[in-house]
């Protein structure tokens, strides 16, 4: 250990440098659940799952879940429309999750990087019938 470390401990023993579990509960960062959730389109959206099957109703339907979910974290988006997980659907080595948009409408993707990616769009719950 360097002469200029070891000083650095000796001055620092016994002082509290860092209150740490104070800044874990302030930190946005502590759990992906307490981040801002972020959605996004990263992959080409499957086959009879993409935008060019909706119906003007799939697309307002989408568009108040995007204002229900405008400013929640992903805590509060999970409470509220996070469903059953389909233990043998991955996507790239990852589970794949669904959100409930509306009654019939779910959008699944994944968690990459603290975002959620979506890789399908179901307007009517076709996927998992």
């Amino acid at each position: 250990m360097s002469k200029k470390i070891a000083k650095i401990l000796k001055t620092a023993k016994g002082v509290k440098l860092v209150d740490v579990k104070a800044h874990e509960e302030n930190s946005p960062l502590t759990n992906r659940r307490d981040r801002p959730f972020r959605l996004c389109f990263k992959y080409k959206l499957e086959n009879d799952y993409r935008f060019d099957n909706f119906q003007l109703i799939d697309i307002k339907k989408f568009q108040a879940f995007l204002d229900k979910i405008a400013l929640m974290v992903f805590r509060e988006v999970d409470t509220l429309f996070l469903r059953h997980t389909d233990k043998n659907d991955e996507y790239h080595g990852q589970q794949v999750i669904h959100y409930e948009v509306a009654e019939k409408f779910r959008i699944h993707g994944i968690i990459e990087n603290g975002e959620f990616v979506v890789i399908r769009l179901d307007p009517n719950h076709r996927y998992h019938e």
